[in-house]
């Protein structure tokens, strides 16, 4: 006859030790903290281990891009060497790849940047720079650059969550915490602000997942499904999402990078169109005179605020003093004339600068809008379509006030100049934010159009 001892239950384990309840539930949470403990560790372990896989990633490609700089195979580059390379595409790129600094910064910067760079990298001022500062500068940019995308992606990862908790949500239909298929299924055919939500996270297009034919659906919930247990956490959506938001936003740079080439090609052109416009006399160059003279043509003028996207009334408001400067900094190798050279890659730098400026810009507006924008779109969705048809816009800018608050805290008008729109003004609203012409208003172009109100309302405030 078995003992009480050998009976496996908590409470006959207690019994048999004469160990108390409270001694039991001490012990489970020194073993909950202790495994908390070593998940921390387990975390930081790998944290530690993929910075030192990228830092000797680094370390490799910067040998590379010295090697290749290295030109006279002296084992330390001059000044001169260092400018020739700095200017050389190839080793700009692999510069680029050891330190994740892009390319073109590099071979966008001045003389004088340039000069300043090599003296940073010149540890002990001997006037060359050996492998070891080489190696050593170029590894501590590429690891302050990687502590900030870690703490980047740490801090994406909390919107993310915040969003992931939200959408949950909003799928999650019997409140058990988790999704099962039936229920991500009907979330993303039936269910817009669960889409809102995925669709910012994920920085898609609610259009996009909304239009996800089943099998990719399926493909998703398996992937986001990380422990096979036929349902998602909490934990397990938080995760997914964020890794989509990671390689959206990897996908999102090649098509910046690709734009911004599409932007310098075509600031070339203009540039050189601007540049063949001038009086260059027999030096096939512009003096100070004639660079002033080429920035009174009118005809000049307006290529050159085509090739850099800067108003032409910019270029009116210039004194001469203002226009000795802009020379003297297109003036690259101070030779006292401007080169066909030295002119476009001033002008193709001013048009990349004014470019960055307006993305930024844009991205920002964005950043503000976007959750006014889910909230408005919210309140406004009577019918639960993921779009906004003109009969309920007007009835939502007309009568909803929730949903007018919302849109004044985005754009930065007043509730009352919104309250004071006609219906004809309303309509001629709704066909600006409807860019496609498709009749409706989706989500992605309402955040599109708040954000441009909200520029053009900053811009027209800063010009008081």
């Amino acid at each position: 006859m078995p003992t009480m001892c050998q009976h496996s239950s908590l409470s006959n384990f207690a019994i048999c030790n004469k160990v108390s309840i409270l001694d039991i539930a001490e012990y489970a949470e020194m073993v909950e903290i202790s495994k908390g403990l070593i998940r921390k560790r387990s975390m930081e372990e790998a944290n530690e281990c993929q910075e030192a896989s990228v830092m000797n990633h680094a370390v490799m490609v910067a040998t590379e891009a010295f090697e290749a700089a290295d030109l006279g195979f002296n084992g330390e580059l001059d000044l001169q060497t260092f400018v020739q390379a700095l200017t050389d595409p190839v080793v700009a790129t692999k510069v680029s790849q050891a330190t994740s600094v892009p390319a073109d910064w590099f071979l966008s910067l001045d003389a004088e940047q340039i000069v300043d760079l090599f003296r940073d990298i010149d540890a002990d001022s001997n006037g060359t720079i050996s492998f070891t500062e080489w190696i050593s500068a170029l590894l501590r940019v590429r690891k302050v650059n990687y502590q900030e995308d870690r703490a980047a992606r740490q801090e994406e990862a909390k919107a993310i969550a915040k969003l992931a908790e939200e959408a949950l949500e909003e799928g999650d239909l019997d409140m058990s915490g988790e999704l099962d298929f039936r229920e991500f299924l009907a979330a993303f055919r039936r269910n817009p602000r669960f889409l809102r939500k995925l669709a910012v996270a994920t920085d898609t297009c609610v259009e996009d997942l909304q239009s996800l034919p089943i099998e990719d659906l399926e493909d998703f919930f398996l992937a986001l499904d990380a422990d096979g247990s036929g349902t998602i956490s909490f934990e397990e959506f938080a995760n997914g999402l964020l890794e989509v938001r990671m390689r959206r936003n990897a996908y999102s740079r090649e098509e910046a990078e690709a734009e911004n080439q599409a932007v310098i090609d075509i600031a070339y052109l203009d540039a050189l169109d601007a540049f063949s416009q001038a009086d260059l006399g027999v030096t096939g160059e512009l003096d100070l005179d004639g660079f002033h003279k080429a920035l009174s043509d009118p005809g000049i003028v307006e290529k050159v605020s085509l090739a850099t996207h800067l108003p032409k009334e910019f270029f009116a408001t210039l004194k001469r003093r203002d226009i000795q400067d802009m020379f003297v900094g297109m003036d690259f190798d101070s030779s006292g004339t401007v080169s066909f050279n030295e002119w476009v890659a001033a002008l193709v730098r001013t048009r990349q600068d004014v470019y960055l400026q307006e993305k930024l810009q844009q991205e920002r507006a964005v950043e503000a809008v976007v959750e006014d924008a889910m909230a408005a779109m919210d309140e406004a969705q009577e019918d639960w379509c993921a779009e906004l048809h003109l009969d309920g816009f007007i009835k939502a800018f007309q009568t909803n006030d929730a949903c007018l608050r919302k849109v004044s805290s985005a754009t930065g008008l007043s509730v009352d100049e919104f309250k004071s729109l006609q219906a004809s003004d309303l309509r001629e609203l709704f066909s600006a934010l409807d860019m496609d012409v498709s009749g409706t208003v989706s989500f992605s172009e309402f955040v599109q159009g708040l954000a441009a109100i909200r520029l053009a309302h900053e811009t027209e405030v800063e010009a008081r």
